[in-house]
């Protein structure tokens, strides 16, 4: 494993494997040049951080598996009926799974008064995205045309959803940034973390 490599899975967790090489070896160069810093600064942590921020492959779109996003949260609005319910979104990217997750348990019941949905990921720029709301048509692949009409105003997250999700940094390696919450909801993170 190449220094930055090892640098990297450090700061994140990901395992280490051709893809993040590769991913690693295109964003390097251009962070480094940004930063006035050599390719191979691994000592510095600002160049390690955005190399990181910049290799994330930030995929996702609303209501992504949307048959275990209902099953799961049925579950948490009956087990906790009347809760004021926590759940928090690991590696939510651009925000759109955190807000699924409002979404489907207002829809499932729960008062948008009554949630509170966090959304966390290492990418400054994916949260950024996220706090705006505004989304592209590729994110509303497989949202049906109802469910886009009662959750949506055009492209953006509807205003009822808003106080109920924030967002914030947070790798997964750190302690977790919220206690006593009923869904932790962290696919997308599993899928590039190394086993330990």
């Amino acid at each position: 494993m190449s220094p930055l490599a090892a640098a990297v899975c450090e700061l994140t967790g990901w395992a280490d494997g051709e893809s993040l090489r590769a991913r690693l070896a295109r964003v390097a160069p251009q962070v480094a040049a940004e930063l006035g810093v050599s390719g191979k600064a691994v000592g510095d942590a600002r160049f390690v951080r955005l190399v990181s921020e910049r290799s994330a492959v930030n995929e996702t779109y609303f209501f992504r598996h949307t048959e275990q996003l209902e099953a799961g949260c049925a579950e948490v609005v009956r087990t906790f009926a009347g809760a004021q319910l926590s759940v928090w979104s690991a590696a939510c990217s651009t925000g759109e799974e955190a807000w699924s997750l409002a979404m489907q348990l207002a829809e499932a019941g729960a008062a948008p008064a009554r949630l509170r949905v966090l959304g966390t990921d290492l990418s400054e720029g994916a949260l950024a995205h996220a706090r705006g709301g505004r989304y592209a048509e590729w994110s509303f692949r497989g949202v049906t045309a109802a469910r886009r009409a009662r959750c949506f105003d055009g492209g953006v997250v509807a205003e009822r959803f808003r106080s109920a999700v924030s967002f914030s940094a947070h790798t997964l390696l750190s302690p977790p940034p919220v206690r006593d919450v009923h869904l932790i909801a962290c696919r997308t993170a599993l899928i590039y973390l190394s086993p330990a």
